[in-house]
């Protein structure tokens, strides 16, 4: 246990490092809007341990309300000038409708890094041509990992 703390606090720490040369490269912090496509109260629980564990990293941090609208969703990330969009789902139900938020965001010019984070769902279920694009991670996966994958990403974008 204690070595699990330990590493978070690495990933922490890096993933600090990381978004403080993405602040300097880019004249502000990176910035993650976060929402979920679930009809589960129990999402809420897993939004707030991301944007936690996020935050810590260094990121701006917008939650949006649960949605069910993929034009929605994007347009509210295109109106925050949001770097990355992190979309949960807790079901196979909901993800015709989130492949939708690349092309309405593609139509826009808009560069935003996608990630669909999953919880009930396994990776292996998921058609993955689908979102080619996207970075795909479960509840298995440190979000603080994320967080450095994601970083990682945007400071290649930036050059």
């Amino acid at each position: 246990m204690e070595k699990n703390i330990s590493e978070h606090h690495e990933f922490i720490k890096k993933g600090q490092a990381l978004s403080d040369l993405f602040s300097e490269l880019e004249g502000r912090r990176p910035r993650i809007m976060i929402g979920s496509f679930s009809d589960s109260d129990n999402s809420s629980g897993y939004l707030k341990r991301i944007a936690n564990s996020i935050s810590d990293m260094g990121f701006d941090v917008d939650i949006s309300p649960r949605i069910h609208s993929a034009k929605k969703f994007a347009m509210n990330a295109l109106e925050n000038d949001v770097d990355v969009l992190l979309t949960l789902t807790d079901s196979t139900a909901f993800l015709d409708e989130i492949v939708q938020i690349e092309p309405y965001l593609d139509d826009q010019k808009a560069r935003i890094l996608l990630l669909l984070f999953m919880h009930g769902i396994e990776l292996s279920n998921i058609q993955k041509e689908m979102f080619k694009n996207w970075t795909l991670a479960d509840v298995k996966t440190e979000v603080s990992k994320i967080g450095l994958l994601i970083l990682n990403r945007l400071l290649a974008r930036t050059g």
